[in-house]
C-alpha cells in the first residue's frame, strides 16, 4: 500500500491523504498524518471518492495514524475539509 499526505495548493490549507493499495491482496497499514494542528481536536475524513465518512481523534492520527485495511487495487482520496475541525473537551 502507498500513501500521500498533504495539503492542497491553495490558501484555504485543505488537508488530503491519498492512499492505493497496489497489492493484489487486501492489505493494511496505519498512516501518521503530519498535520500537528490535528492534536487535542476531533475529526472527520472524508472519501472524495465514494460516501465512506470517518471519525478520528486528532491525537491518535499523529501518533497511532490513519488505520487503512484496504481490498486489492483500492484507492481512496480522504479530505479532512469542510468537515470542520472541533476542539475535544
Amino acid at each position: 500500500m502507498d500513501f500521500s499526505p498533504g495539503r492542497g495548493g491553495g490558501e484555504d490549507g485543505r488537508r488530503f491523504v491519498v492512499a492505493v493499495n497496489f497489492a493484489g491482496n487486501q492489505s493494511q497499514c496505519h498512516v501518521r498524518l503530519p498535520f500537528p494542528e490535528l492534536a487535542d481536536k476531533h475529526c472527520g475524513l472524508r472519501d472524495l471518492l465514494t460516501a465512506d465518512r470517518f471519525e478520528w481523534n486528532g491525537g491518535d492520527l499523529l501518533v497511532k495514524g490513519l488505520y487503512l485495511d484496504e481490498p486489492a487495487w483500492r484507492p481512496r482520496v480522504f479530505s479532512l475539509d469542510n468537515i470542520g475541525l472541533v476542539q475535544c473537551n
